[in-house]
């Protein structure tokens, strides 16, 4: 199968979950190492309307979040459901991309549950 990528870090255990289970299953997808190469403005565009997930949920709550972001006076996290909002956060910040993110065809998903990425490349998009 071709046509599947996977934005992915190797400090991440669920990133080496996802890219082991779709090498298992026969897949050899297009690993985007997004923290080595920083995703442009496209490519995190296209990236959020191929997202089936919520929008806020592609922004990770992590202690960075937390101290950076979230403790803002003023801020809003419902602000992250715009589509907007978040591309302007991973721009400045792609450590925030919840991962792993995996494409196939003109659909993404945040695969932090195995079961989740055998039932996404099961089905037929």
């Amino acid at each position: 199968m071709t046509d599947v990528a996977i934005f992915y870090t190797s400090k991440c255990s669920k990133c080496r979950t996802g890219l082991e289970l779709l090498e298992t299953t026969g897949v050899t997808p297009e690993v985007v190492h997004y923290l080595k190469e920083n995703p442009d403005r496209k490519t995190l565009e296209d990236l959020l309307a191929k997202l089936e997930d919520p929008t806020s949920d592609i922004i990770r709550r992590d202690s960075f979040f937390k101290a950076n972001i979230a403790s803002q006076d003023g801020f809003d996290e419902s602000t992250l459901d715009d589509p907007k909002v978040a591309l302007e956060l991973l721009l400045e910040y792609p450590r925030l991309l919840q991962r792993p993110v995996i494409i196939k065809g003109n659909t993404a998903i945040i695969g932090r549950e195995t079961q989740k990425i055998e039932e996404f490349l099961a089905r037929d998009i």
